[in-house]
């Protein structure tokens, strides 16, 4: 409910409240109704102060019977309570809220700022008629030099999408959910000096306060911005994304994606894919299509991670050169020389979930109307036990489950080791996944304190990080270890005996580290958006800042190109000969790089799930693409021989795929989200370490019928694995860094 003056809900009633008084406040003119009740133009007689009051319908003729008066009564107050612990720049404030008899019985009200400008949804539909020609444009709009032009032009829809997406996120930052995102509840506040816009959101009466688990059995919002799961009765953040991202789309091409009447809504909204913008507006960059089809997502769990992720891909996208020609499968120039890298969707789930609320956990609807279409209906294809070669489950995309707020790079919430091992009996059992899927032998090494405290199969406890060890890097030709940590410090260290070499202070948390193939540079990726170019003995050679967001993942090609990806800021690259930066496309949250052994290709892993592989002889062009089935990618590895990709995910597997055809070749069961993955170097035998967040070391022999090993010394998540051609060695949330000798092949 809203005072537009033209709702989309449609034309207002004649009124008999105008002339009377509530709250102290005489009403002067009706501005508009809903479907609870009406907004008034009101003014303080003493200080002839105007604001808008708006008022509930109590007359029971209006309900079927007592209780849905009640109940309409009850979200009015919530509307209230909602609003009033919202202090934000874009969103209406609320002044008062009351009740009163009368009677007709109780009438609640609230008071809020008056805003003569009216709606996004007035100036839109002015703005409809005055291109088409059905009006003329007033003085007013003419000497005001606002824009005028229908549809909107990138630039302005960009400055309103981020206006809206930061009154959403701190609703959301506050688990209020809107439920009721539309051009008519957002409210303009126009200052004509400068000629600036402002939008202020409005009408949070259909507004809860959410949990993972919200859900309710009422459909509640308006069917043309309603997301998919609305039509259930559920609605988190995500629902709000989706509605703006409708809102968007219809400002950027005069229409929305989907029109016709409720039941044609909900089932194109639910079944049909979203038409490319460029169909209704081909000035369009394609580019803008990607970011909107994935804010539009069927899935809540496929779109951005937040409202202000959707916002920030958007101006990204938005300020890219485009070409006439350009084509989103094309290949976009980058700056300083020839090199490419091809635009892919930008996106997905943010494990770390930085934002802070509630990462929903996708539970199966009962009875809803997903049916065969149900997002949820693959669920088996991500839970079932396979840990074996052969009969890995076909590449269809499944649900995309993700572990509640944790951080990559810092590790996840911890799992009782006892519950996550629980499973396993004895010192080694026998799992048999299926027909003709062959029988993997595990074998369980525990830790045996009291027996001189070391882990079985342990060759050293490294100890001195003051925080989270998050990376590792074998020297090439040598025997010493880096290690980086939260702590601020890179290690070197001497596995000969386990003694640290040099501890180096880089002033920021340290999130990857990576030798050069030569062993004569240690490149540190840093929490501060730098990465630091270290001599062999822990003395600075160079520092490079301002990558634009957090380093979490590094890879050498060659000794003189340093590739990294970055938390949200895409994939560079540095030459260290000149010291000069290339790159940076449309990918963000870069989880994991690796370069495969004959440094022709590149595997990137998003912490959305996809794996890209670019070929870096051909200006990094994509060549493939794994798609998102086992959750946020955290890990990705090349065999030695180059002919298999590991990845582990938050979905608790490592899932090693063939490099050429990128089938699916084993999927291989953690009980905690894998952070890292390592082929041996040295072994006849493809042999993959995987480190997990319930602390164990798991070694898989994929050879013959297959093993695995799983080494128990670590208290808390193993946040990185890294072989040498003599040993293994893990790094741990718990601080420390453990080398062990490697299971017999």
């Amino acid at each position: 409910m809203t005072y537009s003056r033209n709702s989309e809900e449609g034309a207002s009633p004649v009124d008999t409240l105008v002339g009377t008084s509530i709250g102290g406040y005489t009403l002067i003119k009706l501005l508009g109704v809903g479907g609870m009740g009406s907004v008034y133009l009101a003014k303080d007689p003493a200080i002839d102060q105007q604001v808008a009051v708006k008022l509930i319908r109590t007359e029971m003729d209006a309900y079927a019977d007592s209780s849905s008066a009640q109940s309409a009564l009850e979200r009015f107050r919530q509307e209230a309570r909602a609003v009033a612990h919202l202090d934000h720049l874009h969103i209406l404030p609320l002044y008062r809220y009351g009740e009163e008899e009368t009677t007709q019985g109780q009438r609640a009200y609230m008071i809020m700022q008056y805003r003569p400008e009216g709606s996004l949804w007035d100036w839109v539909r002015r703005r409809a008629d005055v291109s088409a020609g059905n009006v003329q444009p007033t003085r007013v709009e003419l000497s005001s030099r606002l824009p005028q032009n229908w549809p909107m032009g990138l630039e302005e829809v960009s400055e309103y999408l981020q206006q809206a997406a930061s009154a959403l996120q701190y609703a959301h930052d506050r688990s209020i959910v809107h439920r009721d995102i539309k051009p008519a509840n957002f409210l303009l506040r126009i200052d004509l000096h400068d000629r600036t816009v402002h939008l202020l959101l409005s009408d949070f009466g259909l507004a809860k306060v959410f949990t993972a688990s919200s859900a309710t059995n009422t459909i509640l919002g308006t069917p043309t911005y309603m997301a998919p799961e609305q039509f259930e009765g559920a609605a988190g953040p995500e629902s709000d994304q989706y509605a703006l991202a409708v809102m968007v789309y219809y400002l950027l091409a005069g229409r929305a994606p989907f029109e016709g009447d409720a039941m044609r809504l909900m089932h194109q909204h639910l079944t049909a894919p979203v038409p490319s913008i460029t169909v209704f507006n081909p000035t369009i960059p394609p580019s803008i299509n990607g970011v909107l089809v994935r804010a539009l997502a069927k899935q809540p769990q496929q779109r951005f991670p937040s409202v202000t992720d959707f916002a920030e891909a958007f101006s990204y996208v938005t300020q890219q050169p485009q070409p006439p020609s350009a084509r989103r499968s094309g290949p976009l120039s980058m700056p300083g020389q020839g090199v490419q890298i091809s635009p892919v969707p930008l996106v997905l789930p943010d494990p770390a979930n930085r934002r802070g609320y509630p990462t929903p956990s996708p539970v199966p609807p009962a009875g809803g109307m997903y049916s065969a279409q149900s997002p949820y209906a693959n669920a088996a294809n991500v839970y079932a036990p396979t840990i074996s070669p052969a009969s890995a489950p076909a590449q269809t995309p499944g649900p995309v489950h993700y572990q509640p707020s944790y951080d990559p790079r810092q590790g996840g919430p911890r799992v009782n080791r006892r519950g996550a091992l629980g499973w396993i009996l004895g010192t080694a059992a026998i799992i048999v996944a299926g027909a003709g899927a062959g029988v993997y032998f595990y074998t369980r090494n525990n830790s045996l304190p009291g027996l001189g405290g070391l882990p079985n199969h342990a060759l050293h406890v490294l100890k001195g990080h003051g925080a989270a060890v998050t990376s590792l890097s074998w020297q090439p030709g040598s025997s010493q270890l880096a290690s980086g940590s939260l702590d601020k410090t890179a290690r070197l260290w001497s596995v000969s005996d386990g003694s640290a070499i040099a501890t180096i202070s880089t002033g920021s948390e340290v999130r990857a580290t990576a030798w050069s193939p030569d062993g004569n540079i240690l490149a540190t990726g840093e929490e501060d958006r730098s990465i630091q170019l270290w001599r062999a003995d822990g003395h600075a050679i160079k520092r490079q800042a301002s990558w634009g967001a957090a380093i979490l993942c590094l890879a050498w090609r060659g000794n003189n190109l340093l590739f990294l990806g970055t938390n949200g800021d895409s994939i560079h690259a540095l030459d260290t000969t000149n010291y000069k930066r290339y790159g940076r496309n449309g990918l963000v949250r870069i989880a994991s790089l690796a370069i495969s052994p004959d440094q022709t290709l590149m595997a990137v892993a998003l912490s959305s799930g996809e794996v890209y592989f670019a070929d870096l002889t051909n200006g990094w062009s994509a060549v493939g693409t794994i798609p998102s089935t086992y959750g946020g990618a955290l890990s990705t590895a090349w065999s030695p021989d180059g002919k298999l990709v590991a990845v582990g995910y938050t979905n608790n597997y490592a899932v090693v795929y063939d490099a050429g055809s990128r089938n699916v070749r084993y999927n291989l069961k953690h009980t905690a989200p894998v952070y890292s993955v390592a082929w041996s170097p040295g072994s006849a035998a493809p042999i993959l370490a995987s480190g997990s967040g319930d602390g164990s070391v798991n070694i898989w022999n994929l050879s013959g019928q297959g093993s695995q090993t799983i080494y128990s010394g670590h208290s808390d998540a193993v946040l990185a694995v890294s072989w040498s051609a003599t040993m293994l060695a893990s790094a741990s949330k718990d601080q420390s860094v453990i080398l062990w000798e490697p299971p017999a092949s």
